[in-house]
């Protein structure tokens, strides 16, 4: 195992951007607008505040290390201008990142690797599933909630059963704008991550078995 210090996680840097005041998150989002950083002069005017206002909410965004300040050369006699820039990424862009990865990692394997996609969603579940598997020893409603809300942590945007007693999978974090759907590769790991997670209430995923919609059976 690699004994070198890696950099913290990008997660910490989302999850303390999340507990942001309202102003704070409207000023760090107007700074990453700026690519190449922005000074509070620029922040202030875009945004219709008070210097000093925009400087007090980018000293809380320092204390929280999610900004970094560079300085500019000064032109002249001046004192050299700070640059302000954000250190947290937009979760929609990273979430498109690294679907495009996970989807050419996917192509990796063939249509009929299903068994061994199948078998890394399994070792997925085990590696990230921070305690929260469905319990086979619960309530039937209570193991069905606890599905629910690790199919909405994943982003599935479910449905509680219909009348075929399935449930709706009405979103897809590997469906994109102008790309085709997943292939069965992508499919086959979110079957493995259900086998290893469900307690065994998931008899089968069903992809695509109605308009805009995938199902799970119970």
């Amino acid at each position: 195992m690699n004994s070198a210090t890696p950099p913290q996680p990008t997660t910490d840097l989302m999850d303390r951007a999340a507990e942001l005041s309202v102003k704070q998150r409207e000023v760090l989002d107007r700074l990453a607008l700026h690519p190449h950083g922005a000074q509070v002069g620029d922040l202030a005017k875009e945004m219709g505040m008070h210097p000093n206002t925009i400087r007090g909410h980018l000293d809380e965004l320092l204390a929280r290390d999610l900004v970094q300040v560079t300085t500019a050369p000064s032109e002249g006699r001046g004192r050299p201008s700070n640059i302000f820039h954000t250190r947290t990424p937009h979760h929609s862009t990273v979430t498109r990142e690294y679907i495009g990865l996970v989807r050419t990692m996917a192509e990796c394997l063939t249509e009929g690797d299903t068994e061994k996609a199948r078998e890394i969603g399994r070792q997925w579940a085990r590696q990230t599933h921070n305690g929260r598997e469905v319990q086979s020893d619960a309530s039937g409603a209570s193991q069905l909630n606890a599905l629910i809300a690790i199919l909405r942590d994943l982003g599935f945007d479910p449905s509680y059963p219909n009348q075929s007693g399935n449930i709706g999978l009405n979103a897809c974090p590997f469906t994109t704008v102008g790309v085709s759907a997943p292939s069965s590769v992508i499919c086959a790991l979110h079957a493995g991550y259900l086998d290893e997670l469900s307690g065994g209430i998931v008899h089968k995923l069903l992809p695509y078995s109605r308009p805009s919609q995938c199902e799970i059976e119970l």
